[in-house]
């Protein structure tokens, strides 16, 4: 007896909050969500629940959006994250804020919140952050917080990009350029560049 095939289905994973909502939520109602969508596999959540739900990595990009929108605000709410919050919540707003901009002192402020969480998950966005806000009047202590990424973070533990998947292709079709800008030490190396490339007088630091 042959049996049917099985059909096989496919979702479209978004945000567990709706954006027009997003929009209205108050700070509380904000810290209250990234504790409830604190989990990054989905299909785990799937498996327990039986529901599509997007996790963090959905949530946080629809937070970067309204960090984007009033980086003051959310500047000032990621000091009231817990320590133990998924990253991926204070990665979009290292985003955001890189992407719209700030006064020097805040900037330094929600970099130093972000360097300061156990096990540094953030150096990548923090130093693109640094990175992109390069006409800053970045002070020493920045740089001191760029320069530890560089040298200390663990990502990336290989060289990718000479490393071949299980079918036989190499990640990043074995590009080190690609490897590099998508690695936390990289980036880190990136924002350095950066940094030197708008004040040369950086260079001996």
């Amino acid at each position: 007896k042959i049996e049917p095939p099985k059909s096989i289905k496919a979702w479209l994973v978004g945000s567990p909050i709706p954006e027009k909502a997003a929009e209205r939520m108050t700070d509380k109602q904000w810290l209250k969500a990234i504790t409830r969508y604190d989990y990054n596999n989905v299909t785990t959540r799937f498996k327990q629940t039986g529901q599509i739900i997007g996790g963090a990595y959905d949530l946080s990009s629809l937070l970067e959006r309204q960090v984007k929108n009033d980086p003051v605000r959310f500047a000032q709410l990621i000091w009231r994250f817990p320590d133990n919050t998924n990253s991926s919540y204070f990665d979009a707003v290292l985003r955001g804020i890189a992407e719209v901009g700030l006064d020097i002192e805040t900037a330094f402020l929600v970099c130093q919140r972000c360097h300061q969480l156990p096990n540094y998950p953030c150096g990548r966005w923090i130093s693109s952050l640094i990175g992109k806000l390069a006409d800053l009047l970045w002070s020493e202590e920045a740089f001191d917080i760029v320069i530890w990424y560089a040298l200390n973070d663990h990502n990336p533990e290989q060289e990718s990009w000479r490393t071949e998947t299980s079918n036989g292709q190499v990640y990043y079709d074995g590009n080190i350029l690609f490897a590099v800008i998508n690695s936390t030490r990289g980036s880190a190396v990136s924002a350095i560049a950066q940094l030197i490339f708008v004040n040369k007088n950086r260079v001996s630091y």
